[in-house]
C-alpha cells in the first residue's frame, strides 16, 4: 500500500491539482450589498489561491 502524501498531486478525471489541499467555500461578507463581486473579495483569493490545489468560491451575483 502506498502512502499518499498532502502535498501530492491528484489527478480528477482531466484535472490535475496540485496537491491535495481544498479550500471550501466560506461566506465571508465581502461582496458588496447586492452579492455582486468586490476589489476585497477578489484580493481575499487571490492571497489564497497559491498554497491550495483546489479553491471552491463563495456564491456571489452573477448577471446573465
Amino acid at each position: 500500500m502506498s502512502v499518499v502524501k498532502l502535498f501530492d498531486p491528484l489527478a480528477i478525471g482531466n484535472l490535475t491539482l496540485k496537491n491535495r489541499i481544498v479550500m471550501p467555500p466560506m461566506a465571508n461578507d465581502l461582496a458588496d450589498a447586492e452579492g455582486r463581486v468586490t476589489d476585497r473579495l477578489i484580493a481575499h483569493y487571490t492571497r489564497r489561491a497559491p498554497g491550495v490545489g483546489l479553491v471552491i468560491v463563495e456564491h456571489s451575483y452573477v448577471l446573465i
